[in-house]
């Protein structure tokens, strides 16, 4: 029993020094390891090791910031685009606001010039009218014409200022120009009403002018204004077909996915372009 004793003892003890040998030669070795770790660093990054804590700092911060603002920008690019299409929407609509005012307050005033006392040297002396009955009828029909251009001119006045005072006050709630485009949107076809009605009363109210002056003037005097007043609606008639459809076929062409310009003709357009506007 003693001998068994002995021996299990020294075998414990000889067990033990193994394993301290073992764990001290892990040790050295996890610290070689990590010298080798440090030497690795320093020569891959000697700028960073050189450089002062503030140097290193007030680059991290710049690099963080710049960090931000590309987010920022990123997350509110469409918030800015949507932005600028109600601003824009908001410019367009009160300038048609205006020239509907213009044109409604020209009406109203030649509308009463037209709707006055017969003139002492109306169609009785020299006038294009040569009786009472033609007075009347030429009346009717400028009375009619008359009120259509008041009716069509307030009418864009009335969409035009509602639109723009309604998204003027809902672009500065929360999400404000993504809500103020989605007005626009849903509203879009009381606008398309009040805008054609503009473009139709315009050439309405140049048949109005000329309705009176047929009432008012002498002959020579109304013939001449008849002609200048009707050489002047054709042209406008024209100038707004032709505006029209190239805009209709610019928007055709967007819709396909075709180019702006013809590879081919594309350096004479532009030439051509700036020949005309300089």
């Amino acid at each position: 029993m003693e001998l068994y004793t002995k021996e299990s003892f020294r075998n414990r003890d000889l067990l033990e020094v193994v394993i301290q040998k073992k764990e001290d030669n892990k040790n050295n070795h996890d610290i070689v390891e990590k010298q080798k770790e440090q030497i690795l660093n320093t020569r891959r990054t000697p700028e960073v090791v050189s450089r002062p804590s503030s140097r290193m700092s007030s680059k991290q911060t710049s690099i963080q910031t710049e960090q931000k603002t590309k987010e920022n920008n990123f997350l509110t690019q469409p918030e800015n685009i949507a932005k600028n299409n109600v601003s824009q929407t908001i410019q367009s609509m009160a300038i048609l606001c205006l020239s509907s005012s213009v044109v409604l307050l020209l009406d109203i005033y030649i509308f009463l010039i037209g709707t006055g006392d017969v003139p002492e040297s109306g169609f009785r002396n020299g006038s294009l009218l040569t009786s009472a009955s033609q007075y009347e009828d030429v009346t009717e029909v400028f009375t009619a014409f008359s009120t259509l251009v008041i009716i069509l001119s307030a009418n864009c006045v009335l969409v035009c200022s509602m639109q723009c005072f309604i998204a003027s006050k809902v672009i500065k709630t929360v999400d404000g120009p993504e809500r103020a485009m989605k007005y626009f949107r849903e509203c879009s076809s009381s606008r398309l009403v009040a805008v054609v009605g503009f473009f139709i009363s315009f050439p309405v109210f140049l048949l109005t002018l000329m309705l009176c002056v047929v009432l008012r003037l002498k002959r020579t005097p109304a013939v001449t204004a008849v002609v200048v007043l009707i050489f002047g609606t054709i042209l406008g008639l024209l100038c707004m077909v032709q505006n029209i459809y190239h805009w209709y076929d610019e928007m055709s062409s967007a819709s396909r996915g075709l180019p702006a310009y013809e590879d081919s003709n594309k350096d004479e357009d532009v030439n051509r372009d700036l020949n005309t506007l300089v």
